[in-house]
């Protein structure tokens, strides 16, 4: 984005792809010359399918069943089990709101 001045916030809702790396949004939309950016993600999810990851014969799937059947409050599960996924597939950006 090119051609931007002055201040934003800038609020986001939804699901995003666990490719997607949210933390380079905000120095993406900085470079486009806004002076200060106020970037809200706490409407968004990262969208895994724990269901198909459990079924992997893999460290993944394991830990996904696990956590799955761990006694946790539903917000915590989604918590863990999204930073370790992300984790698990050498991601820095493990910060989960």
């Amino acid at each position: 984005m090119t051609g931007l001045a002055g201040c934003a916030r800038v609020q986001l809702t939804g699901e995003v792809g666990p490719d997607v790396a949210l933390n380079q949004l905000n120095a993406e939309l900085l470079q486009g010359g806004l002076d200060r950016l106020v970037l809200s993600l706490d409407g968004v999810r990262i969208a895994y399918d724990f269901e198909a990851i459990k079924l992997e014969p893999t460290v993944r799937g394991q830990f996904v069943r696990d956590v799955l059947d761990a006694e946790l409050e539903e917000a915590e599960r989604e918590r863990i089990l999204v930073t370790g996924l992300r984790a698990l597939d050498g991601r820095t950006d493990l910060e989960v709101s």
